[in-house]
């Protein structure tokens, strides 16, 4: 059974791999394809994301404990503009 898994900061390598992964931003071919996200952007990605309050951000990994492993992500947040919340998986 997959989890959610709220990660630490240093745990972030993962969310690196998964931008920078070509066949996982396959979808965003068209905008540029892959996203860089170096280390020095981390700790205001992760104060933004992490530790926002649920009512405007959440961000957590997905876990699969018989495999140990990340293995993709789950987050939404409120988009003012659109008045609705969007959710990636």
């Amino acid at each position: 059974m997959l989890t959610a898994y709220k990660p630490t900061l240093e745990e972030l390598w993962f969310r690196e791999a998964l931008l920078a992964d070509a066949e996982t931003m396959a979808y965003n071919a068209a905008w540029g394809g892959t996203i860089p996200f170096p280390r020095e952007r981390w700790t205001a990605w992760y104060g933004a994301w992490v530790e926002a309050p649920a009512s405007q951000r959440y961000y957590r990994y997905l876990y699969a404990p018989e495999r140990r492993a990340f293995i993709g992500e789950i987050a939404y947040h409120y988009d003012a503009q659109e008045a609705m919340y969007l959710c990636d998986v």
